[in-house]
């Protein structure tokens, strides 16, 4: 058995390249006997065809496994809770009680630890009829920005309001860490989601729960835990 997560690329590729490379990875797992394969787009996908390649190389990718052969589950998640803890983030929301995310204060979103990201892979690893499942997974409060910023007022014992970033911003930021293809590659995706008519990172809690047998993390009971001020530092 096997899990592979679709990491964001050094510059954007065509869906088709990207489907010829995971056809390499289908037929060696063939070759190996690989009982099943769980694929994490890194991302949730939008029902229809965007022309955005950040999304497009991983529908590319996840129907290339699913039509390989090799038993296959894919894993759609949102966003992770745990890019919070960037200190790009983390700064301003301990410093000047901001929570700064280019995401619209509108838009609601099912938030992901990373922990319960593993507690889902295995169980798509493992449980017994999931193969050939597509599954949008995701934690189990969704929120919108004001409503994230509440959480962490409650947790945090002083006052976070929400900013939304502008997706230029947040691409400027990203580049110093991870260069400018990766970081074009990343904004993409927020851009699109700003301009979308319909919300992308909801998420049907009580489904996720049932069909992989886990236990979401509550978000309060996530933010609680993390060492906020020490992931902030000196950042702002």
């Amino acid at each position: 058995m096997l899990a592979l997560a679709r990491h964001a690329p050094g510059r954007p590729r065509r869906p088709a390249a990207v489907a010829s490379y995971v056809r390499n990875v289908a037929d060696a797992a063939l070759a190996a006997g690989l009982r099943r394969l769980v694929f994490n787009t890194g991302n949730r996908l939008p029902e229809a065809v965007t022309g955005v390649a950040a999304f497009e190389t991983r529908r590319a990718a996840a129907a290339a496994l699913l039509g390989s052969g090799v038993p296959t589950v894919v894993l759609r998640p949102p966003i992770y809770l745990d890019n919070l803890c960037a200190p790009r983030v983390a700064g301003p929301l301990v410093h000047d009680g901001v929570l700064r995310y280019p995401l619209p204060a509108r838009s609601p979103v099912a938030w992901l630890s990373h922990d319960d990201l593993a507690a889902a892979t295995v169980a798509a690893l493992t449980r017994d009829a999931l193969a050939g499942a597509v599954l949008d997974i995701g934690g189990p409060d969704e929120v919108t920005g004001p409503e994230l910023a509440a959480a962490f007022t409650a947790e945090l014992g002083h006052r976070v309001d929400y900013a939304a970033q502008d997706p230029a911003e947040f691409e400027a930021g990203l580049a110093h860490a991870f260069g400018g293809p990766i970081a074009a590659d990343v904004a993409s995706t927020y851009r699109w989601v700003a301009g979308a008519a319909e919300p992308l990172y909801g998420v049907d809690r009580r489904a996720v729960e049932e069909t992989l047998g886990i236990r979401l993390t509550p978000l309060r009971t996530w933010i609680a835990a993390r060492p906020w001020r020490l992931l902030a530092g000196t950042a702002r």
